[in-house]
């Protein structure tokens, strides 16, 4: 993979395939979001990239409801708007974008977003903006969308 040194154990490198597969099961989802969110192993943080498909049951509602987040900090008025169409969670290790956790956040962002835009872009294209992908850590506001342009810009409202 570009960017990463050649001795990086495999476990450590983001499955990029996983990934893939993912986004073309659930390639008729409203929205894909990607969630960094950690666990304890081995006597340290390890980061994960956690992937959750969406079906909007009030599309109308969405752009409040991102917004409510935003003031409230409160996450609940946008998972309330969403009905899970499928999830892969604890499955796709990204601790070598993040080597040192928590301080090199920004570069791992970086770097998972541009890898997790190439791999979007295509089925965003594909579905002429029926799909939104968004990234974000847990408990984080506000998202930030991938858009089929290659932009990512942070959202407060959808």
């Amino acid at each position: 993979m570009a960017g990463l040194p050649d001795t990086l154990p495999a476990s450590t490198v983001m499955n990029l395939n996983v990934i893939e597969n993912f986004l073309r099961r659930h390639r008729h989802a409203d929205i894909i979001e990607a969630v960094v969110d950690t666990t304890w192993a081995n006597d340290a943080v390890v980061p994960f990239l956690n992937l959750w498909a969406w079906k909007v049951s009030d599309k109308a509602r969405l752009d409040d409801a991102a917004r409510k987040v935003s003031e409230t900090g409160d996450p609940g008025f946008w998972y309330d708007l969403l009905d899970e169409a499928g999830s892969l969670t604890f499955e796709v290790e990204v601790g070598a974008h993040y080597p040192d956790w928590p301080a090199g956040i920004a570069a791992g962002d970086a770097t998972i977003l541009a890898r997790l835009s190439a791999l979007a872009r295509p089925h965003l294209q594909q579905t002429s903006g029926q799909l939104r992908v968004v990234f974000h850590h847990v408990d984080a506001w506000p998202l930030i969308e991938i858009d089929a342009r290659d932009a990512a810009q942070n959202l407060h409202g959808m």
